[in-house]
């Protein structure tokens, strides 16, 4: 059994069904709207606290019985559309009153944070609006227990192990929180290093200047006077900042820490995505090297450099689409990816600029044996155009190089300005090292594998070492693996496979069905090879056509 394949077949249950992830995604858009409408309205259209919350409140009220109604219990209803309006008009004030006095027990009487009742109350209202909706309000009387149906709920049981991951991410990350005391559960924050006195002050800037529609060319905040622009595309130009505007400009810490566990949640999804797509792996044991990608090493030295993890989030998509570029010819997603990278952080996307073409190289070296990509496109001439286009490195060589000047010109108009920017600046004038230097041993290297690892966050000093930590287990897992006698180049087919061949070789026709990656292309390539040997050694083989083999594309 492949334990990094989980069984296709969808199931639904009591708690996890088509009604409920429907109820549960329509609850999580509702909630967005309602940080979102109040923050606009308080930042931007300058209403006061009590009055933007009270708008905010009631509008997604209103987006949540309409979600409830038209897209989570459609299908089902039996209330009058009068009982519904004046159910929802009860359940909305209960909602509120709700709200109120948990803020008046909670906020007056224990000094919890705003925003962490805030959460409170609205896990509460998830947790009992949905059976409260579903009898009373829309007299909805059957089981959801077997309903496994619906376009969003197929589309999220596919990618079921993509979403465990970023959860279980979220969970690890809440659990950090709430041992260091960090916000929702304190008042810490992750501000450390260059984020606290640096990278803080210019989100604050950056929240001031779109809520005041200031230009981003110049600021005279910061050394008497620079650009800001440079700032902007060095520090804060990734797409995912816009969400530091759910918060108020007080909050700014917390909005900070608010995103690097975002972050750090996208980059779990994308891993595992990588793993489904390129490895052909989805279950637990891919949704486990998605979190364990998330808090690598990297992660927990770099974390208060929040523009660089960016590059964690993109990093599996841009390598997932090279590998579609050399597999299929495909180049979209690398080239969406990269166009995002090195807009959101041009430091991290010129150096994800060398490790693709390095990857590029390597992954070509090792699947080099499918040296053509059309068999119907050969030409007779060794030389020609057509057989310089069919060779695949060449044709897929001018994929990724056109691709990634594509991206490269698309963000051209960012690119160029900043470079011109910060070539003044006192941070890039330094020249490029002409010596090499060792800062550690292979000895500390192996140590670094060891629990209790301080991590690396600056380039010198006496104990500067990579932040390659992956755990002990890798360090012993090594030597067993050379030494197990059981783990062999050679290994005997497994039982499929040889009743395959079998009954292939007394020509009876027959259809293997197992789980992916347990060897079924055996089955059948090893029985044609067979069949050419044995015409060599009788000298019956010529040229011709032996086998057909046709394989479906993604």
């Amino acid at each position: 059994m492949d334990i990094t394949v989980k069984n296709q077949n969808r199931y639904a249950n009591r708690f996890i069904n088509g009604e409920t992830v429907n109820y549960s995604i329509a609850y999580a858009v509702s909630f967005f709207i309602l940080i979102a409408v109040k923050q606009f309205l308080k930042t931007f259209i300058g209403l006061e606290t009590s009055a933007s919350c009270t708008i905010a409140f009631i509008i997604t009220e209103a987006v949540l019985f309409l979600f409830e109604r038209f897209f989570v219990f459609k299908s089902n209803i039996t209330t009058s559309k009068i009982t519904q309006g004046i159910l929802f008009v009860l359940n909305t004030a209960m909602h509120f009153g709700i709200y109120k006095l948990a803020h008046v027990i909670l906020c007056g009487s224990l000094n919890i944070y705003d925003f962490t009742v805030w959460l409170m109350v609205a896990v509460f209202i998830f947790i009992f609006n949905y059976p409260l909706a579903r009898i009373l309000i829309f007299g909805c009387m059957d089981k959801a227990d077997n309903k496994n149906g619906g376009r969003v709920y197929r589309h999220l049981f596919r990618n079921r192990f993509i979403i465990l991951s970023m959860l279980v991410s979220l969970v690890a990350m809440g659990f950090m929180f709430i041992v260091f005391k960090v916000f929702p559960f304190g008042d810490t924050t992750v501000l450390r290093m260059d984020l606290y006195h640096q990278y803080g002050p210019l989100f604050v800037e950056l929240f001031d200047r779109l809520s005041d529609h200031e230009t981003f060319l110049y600021s005279w905040t910061a050394g008497g006077g620079s650009s800001f622009l440079g700032n902007y595309f060095n520090y804060l130009s990734s797409p995912i900042n816009i969400l530091i505007f759910l918060f108020d400009r007080e909050q700014m810490p917390y909005a900070i820490s608010f995103l690097v566990a975002v972050k750090c949640m996208l980059t779990a999804g994308t891993f595992t995505l990588y793993i489904k797509k390129s490895q052909r792996h989805h279950s637990f044991i891919s949704a486990a090297f998605g979190v364990m990608y998330a808090f690598s090493a990297y992660m927990l030295a770099y974390f208060w450099n929040i523009m660089w993890l960016d590059g964690m989030v993109m990093l599996p998509l841009i390598i997932l689409g090279i590998e579609n570029i050399l597999n299929s010819g495909r180049c979209r997603l690398y080239i969406l990816s990269l166009i995002y990278l090195m807009y959101s952080s041009y430091y991290m996307g010129y150096m994800v600029c060398i490790f693709s073409v390095i990857y590029f190289i390597a992954y070509y070296l090792l699947t080099v044996g499918n040296n053509k990509i059309d068999s119907n496109f050969i030409s007779s001439k060794k030389f020609s155009l057509k057989a310089l286009s069919n060779n695949k490195f060449i044709n897929r060589g001018f994929r990724f190089a056109v691709s990634s000047l594509l991206a490269g010109a698309v963000c051209a108009c960012v690119l160029i300005p900043v470079c011109f920017i910060l070539s003044s600046c006192s941070a890039t004038s330094d020249s490029f090292p002409d010596s090499a230097k060792s800062y550690f041993t292979v000895l500390d290297f192996i140590q670094s594998h060891f629990a209790g690892l301080e991590t690396t966050i600056r380039s010198s000093g006496e104990d500067v070492l990579p932040n390659v930590y992956c755990g002990v287990l890798t360090l012993l897992l090594v030597p067993l693996f050379i030494v197990n006698k059981e783990i062999k180049l050679k290994r005997n087919l497994y039982l499929h496979q040889e009743i395959a061949i079998r009954k292939i070789n007394q020509e009876h026709n027959l259809v293997v069905t197992t789980g992916t990656g347990s060897g079924k292309t055996e089955c059948f390539i090893l029985p044609i090879i067979n069949h050419l040997l044995r015409e060599k050694e009788q000298d019956t083989l010529t040229s011709g056509v032996r086998a057909i083999l046709i394989y479906p594309m993604n």
